[in-house]
């Protein structure tokens, strides 16, 4: 008989659309190997539609990319609006 847990708990980070249904799922990746998983949900599809994994590190070092990215485009947008 298998010593593995019979139930687990997982926290998982949920980003929706309230409009349209889309959402994100972001949580540990479900095969347990310590990664970081991003799940895409169309609201017509139940199941995933696609899935990226990262290390904790390149995890890291995407959300400070897309941190910068979010930034520059916030200037070009003010920028844009004072001329």
């Amino acid at each position: 008989m298998s010593k593995e847990p019979k139930y687990e708990m997982e926290a998982v980070y949920e980003v929706w659309d309230n409009k349209s249904g889309e959402h994100f799922a972001v949580g540990p990746d479900r095969d347990g190997l310590g990664l970081i998983e991003v799940r895409y949900f169309q609201p017509e599809k139940l199941e995933c539609v696609s899935r990226l994994t990262f290390t904790p590190e390149q995890a890291t070092m995407i959300s400070s990319a897309l941190d910068k990215v979010v930034n520059d485009l916030q200037e070009k947008v003010d920028k844009d609006n004072k001329l």
